[in-house]
């Protein structure tokens, strides 16, 4: 069994729910900790504590406490779908059903929300029109949000200057796994780890957790809705060549 921590860095929309689930299967509860984004001040506490440490959280607020006995990974996906996937999930938050929910976003975040709500994102030009407006906390969550997990940016827009300071921090990592390959990832992963086999061939590794229910889809299969989401995660998409084409 695989003595030393486990940190996965939790990249919002990346199947990291699924991994949480497959993680909090295996480890003990009292040791098990997701969501870690939330205890930020009190991080190398829980460091002390857990063995498995799952969080939204950016590499440069906790890279200091990520020694080598520490093991690191992450999970991105290419960067159409990334960010066609996100802004669903933050306009499934607009169904009648999660007002309760909306309503413990922050101020800013909510803004973002119901932005989107009086967007028809399913028209590439309104969406195109959206996505270049982004600011504040809209540039935060949806300009190359998987590199921004990577570096310390604030809300500037990244732009493909930035790449290699991404390229050199995912590198800091122990593993980063391609989404599109996650079922088949885990077992190497947990193997690696040295979780034994028969405890591994008994575990689900297919089926989907935390999927947004939003009402509306952004056809990603429609090259001019792929060009306008390239806009916003050039620099996403050439991190994910690069690691994995």
């Amino acid at each position: 069994m695989f003595d030393d921590k486990i940190f996965f860095m939790h990249i919002a929309k990346t199947a990291g729910s699924k991994v949480n689930k497959v993680f909090r299967d295996i480890i003990d509860a009292d040791v098990y900790q997701e969501h870690a984004e939330f205890k930020l001040d009190q991080f190398e506490s829980v460091l002390a504590k857990n063995k498995f440490i799952s969080g939204h959280i950016h590499l440069h607020n906790i890279r200091k406490h990520l020694n080598e006995g520490i093991f690191k990974f992450t999970v991105i996906r290419d960067g159409v779908s990334h960010l066609a996937s996100h802004i669903g999930w933050l306009d499934h938050y607009n169904n009648v059903d999660k007002e309760v929910h909306r309503k413990r976003l922050s101020p800013q975040i909510q803004e973002l929300v119901y932005s989107i709500k009086h967007t028809d994102i399913t028209n590439y030009k309104e969406l195109d029109k959206f996505l270049v407006s982004l600011s504040g906390v809209g540039i935060q969550l949806l300009d190359n949000c998987q590199c921004r997990y990577l570096l310390n940016k604030g809300e500037v827009p990244l732009s493909l200057s930035d790449l290699d300071e991404a390229i050199e921090n995912a590198r800091f990592l122990d593993l980063v796994i391609d989404q599109n390959k996650l079922s088949s990832s885990l077992p190497v992963l947990l193997r690696r780890l040295g979780f034994s086999s028969d405890l591994i061939k008994r575990m689900d590794f297919y089926s989907r957790v935390n999927e947004a229910k939003t009402t509306r889809k952004i056809d990603i299969n429609v090259p001019v809705v792929r060009q306008v989401l390239a806009r916003r995660c050039s620099v996403d998409e050439r991190l994910y060549n690069f690691l994995f084409n």
